[in-house]
């Protein structure tokens, strides 16, 4: 018995329901919480695609 999986199209025209609480800037920014040892909590804007090594 062979069975054969076809994936529907793409459907980019739905509205996005994570857009709507979406933090993201529109330079593709977004803001990032830090609580640093000391007890200090800090909030920088990293870009999106930011690597842990980019942002430490």
């Amino acid at each position: 018995m062979c069975f054969s999986f076809i994936m529907p199209p793409a459907m980019a025209d739905i509205l996005d329901i994570w857009a709507v609480d979406s933090q993201i800037a529109s330079d593709g920014s977004i803001p990032v919480d830090f609580l640093l040892p000391t007890g200090i909590y800090i909030q920088l804007e990293v870009p999106r695609e930011a690597t842990i090594s980019y942002i430490k």
